[in-house]
């Protein structure tokens, strides 16, 4: 949907699109992961959605949000089984939140808004995930 050299779209496909909103001051939030690797562990800032003090997150169903959430608490993650999505985020006031990274909204002012011209995630006049029906189609904002 982004202009394209005075103002045209162009098709583009993604297999993965990560959801994100603009910067605004009253829905986003500073959450710290520590990431671990070979070289130790190093503290990873991440600016997402606010949803209630944790991390907001988004799914395709509702049917896949209770089997994935599923697989991201505290035990999971402490004994090491969680999915490997799954991680432990840490705000400002040291409240702890378990939420699957690839799931959660970022704020990015790169974030850009598309149009889903398929009708598969489609169900009477609703877009799943944070999508927004408008015109008899689904707009999305996402990160390629």
């Amino acid at each position: 949907m982004s202009a394209v050299q005075n103002g045209g779209e162009k098709v583009e496909t993604y297999t993965d699109l990560r959801a994100c909103i603009k910067p605004d001051q009253n829905k986003q939030k500073n959450f710290y992961i520590y990431e671990g690797s070979d070289t130790g562990y190093k503290l990873q800032t991440y600016v997402l959605v606010n949803d209630g003090g944790a991390p907001s997150t988004t799914f395709a169903t509702a049917a896949e949000k209770t089997t994935l959430e599923a697989t991201c608490n505290e035990t999971l993650y402490k004994t090491g089984l969680a999915d490997a999505h799954c991680r432990q985020f840490n705000d400002n006031q040291g409240q702890v939140y378990y939420k699957l990274l690839n799931h959660t909204i970022v704020v990015s002012d790169q974030c850009t808004p598309y149009r889903l011209n398929s009708n598969e995630l489609l169900a009477a006049d609703t877009c799943f995930g944070n999508g927004e029906f408008k015109d008899g189609f689904c707009y999305y904002n996402g990160l390629p």
